[in-house]
């Protein structure tokens, strides 16, 4: 009788592991740490929306030129353009306290909103340096942004020598 329940255990057990086998292969995962299938470089972020009609904004990404890839992470500044009297001549001015900034998503898409208008440029910041964003129809001078008073500027792809 013990010699029974044993067999009948031991028969019971192989045909609970039997059940359980899935014939299909498992699936190796296609994704490395280094690409993570959470980042979707084609996912865009909503879209930005003004909450004064008096204010503008302005919306880009940023691709980093050596590669074509987004940059993301850094800090942008939109840095003020004053006009020096007298002549054509022109400061950009970044408060780091004042300035309106952002941090660049990890896809590179950066957006400002509500801020007054005027004339500004691109300013990349970090600790150690800050660069200006040239225009890349002049590599001699920064890109120009007119914010207006009610609108979204949009830049599309803007391409930067930083990574």
């Amino acid at each position: 009788m013990k010699r029974l329940c044993v067999i009948a255990i031991a028969l019971f057990s192989l045909a609970f592991v039997a059940s359980c086998d899935d014939p299909a292969p498992a699936q190796i995962s296609q994704f490395s740490p280094l690409s993570s299938p959470l980042v979707n470089d084609t996912a865009q972020p909503p879209e930005p929306r003004l909450s004064d009609a008096s204010l503008g904004g302005v919306k880009g990404r940023l691709i980093y030129s050596e590669t074509s890839q987004p940059i993301g992470g850094l800090t942008l500044y939109l840095g003020e353009q004053l006009a020096l009297e007298p002549g054509p001549q022109y400061a950009i001015t970044v408060q780091q306290n004042s300035s309106p900034n952002t941090v660049v998503d990890e896809n590179g898409y950066f957006a400002f909103v509500d801020i007054k208008p005027g004339t500004y440029a691109l300013v990349l910041w970090n600790p150690f340096k800050s660069l200006v964003v040239v225009d890349p129809n002049d590599s001699g001078k920064e890109l120009q942004i007119v914010i207006t008073s009610g609108q979204i500027v949009d830049l599309g792809s803007v391409i930067s020598g930083v990574p």
